[in-house]
């Protein structure tokens, strides 16, 4: 997996690339979770993944539940076909 953080005007864009699964979940939850400390607003891109995991899609949720909570903008700005796929059906099954 690759993950790229571009940090402009208080937004944080994260680009993350490739496998999202179980065994990246701590390095992505720090990425974010830095990001979610310094930013005002956080867009995910999602585009470059090709395999993805609801473990990974977790995360996702966890941090755009944490941007609402703490009154910042948490957004998903592009979606490959897997990542949209995946918090499509992973948000069905959890009734968001």
């Amino acid at each position: 997996m690759d993950i790229k953080v571009t940090k402009r005007k208080g937004v944080h864009r994260i680009a993350i690339a490739g496998e999202a699964t179980i065994y990246e979940v701590s390095t992505t939850t720090e990425v974010i979770g830095e990001s979610l400390r310094k930013a005002d607003e956080v867009r995910l891109d999602l585009s470059g993944i090709g395999e993805m995991d609801s473990a990974f899609c977790q995360v996702v949720l966890a941090a755009m539940r944490q941007g609402e909570h703490d009154g910042k903008k948490v957004e998903l700005t592009k979606q490959s076909p897997v990542s949209e796929k995946m918090m499509r059906v992973f948000l069905k099954m959890h009734g968001e």
